[in-house]
Parts: C-alpha cells; structure tokens; sequence
C-alpha cells in the first residue's frame, strides 16, 4: 500500500512578513550621513500588491501601494533625524502585518566650538564641549603639537574635561577634532603656554 503523503503546510499571505534589507543604512540602530536610503525586500508568491510610505512615526500604517513586482524603493534628499520605513503585503486573504524598518540621518558635523584650557597646579586641563544638534557627539581627537593623536570617548569625560599630558614650558598648539555619531567632524585649535618647567 502506498503511504499518503503529508499535507504540506501552508503560509497564507495574511501572515507573511516583510522582511526589509538596507544598503546604505543596514543597522537600524547606527547614524548615517548618508541622505539617501535605500529599501529592498523579496515578494512572496501570491502577493498581489505592496503598501510601503515613509515618515517619522514608529508605528504608521502604509497607505501608497505599489504592484508586487515592485521589490525596492531609494528616497532622496532626506532632512536629519529619525524616519520609519512601512511595508505590508496584499494576498488572497487581504492585508498581512506591516515590518517598520528604522533609519537615523545625520549629515551636519558638530556645531563651530572653541576649546578652552586652565592650568591647575602642574596639570593643564582643557575643556570640551562640542554640540551636535541630531546624533549627539561620539568622540574627540586631541593633538598637541605634532605629537600622536589621542582618542577621547565624549562618555569618559568628567565636567567635559579632559586632563593634558604635562607638557615643556613654553607655547603650545592643541587641535581638537569632533566627530558626532554619524562621523560628520568639525575642527577647532587653540593656542596655551605653559609653565611647567621639566
């Protein structure tokens, strides 16, 4: 006798997912200063048409639909800040639940900032405040004179400062580059003296 062959379980439309990828801004929880973006998803069978729309609320309902072949849509120009991307599918069995796909753009770098420096003691510390509107700041590099170039994480400040190695008496040049989140980066210098005697 012949054994009857399983049912093959079925996955009606209504249930389907969108699963969307990005290119230009591929973790959702990463700024980019990149203003275009783009979207790509695959279209299951029986998928008759697509709802996607773009805007800055998490939980939106897409309302423009497009045909099933359509499987990418790239926005431009995009202004700074937090946008969601919603896509649903449309099948036999009406709509399916919506996939909100999350991008964060930042394309201006930190705002112009003027790096302060007061000696206390033997030890020259200077201040850092940069401001960055959209993605906040990351981090800062420090280089006094020609000498290396220190990384310094805005997080592991105190008060915005940052304690100097101590340096020979005399004149000294400090550059103070910030990078916000997305890397955009705006430089400042600053000129001290010293008057640690070695």
């Amino acid at each position: 006798t012949e054994t009857p062959t399983p049912a093959t379980p079925t996955t009606t439309t209504k249930s389907v997912k969108p699963i969307v990828t990005s290119d230009t801004h591929p973790d959702q929880n990463t700024w980019y200063s990149n203003s275009t973006a783009s979207f790509n998803w695959k279209t299951p069978s029986g998928v008759n048409s697509v709802q996607a729309f773009t805007n800055r609320i998490p939980e939106s309902v897409p309302t423009t639909t497009y045909d099933s072949s359509v499987t990418q849509k790239t926005l431009t120009e995009l202004p700074d800040g937090t946008f969601y991307f919603h896509i649903r599918y449309s099948g036999s069995n009406g709509w399916g639940p919506i996939t909100h796909y999350k991008i964060k753009v930042d394309t201006k770098a930190p705002e112009a900032f003027t790096p302060t420096i007061k000696t206390v003691g033997n030890q020259s510390i200077i201040e850092l405040k940069a401001e960055d509107l959209t993605s906040g700041i990351d981090y800062y590099t420090l280089k006094i004179d020609e000498g290396d170039i220190l990384n310094i994480k805005k997080d592991d400040l105190i008060n915005s400062e940052y304690i100097l190695p101590v340096l020979a008496q005399g004149d000294h040049v400090v550059t103070v580059v910030a990078y916000d989140k997305a890397g955009n980066h705006t430089e400042a210098t600053t000129n001290f003296t010293s008057s640690f005697i070695t």
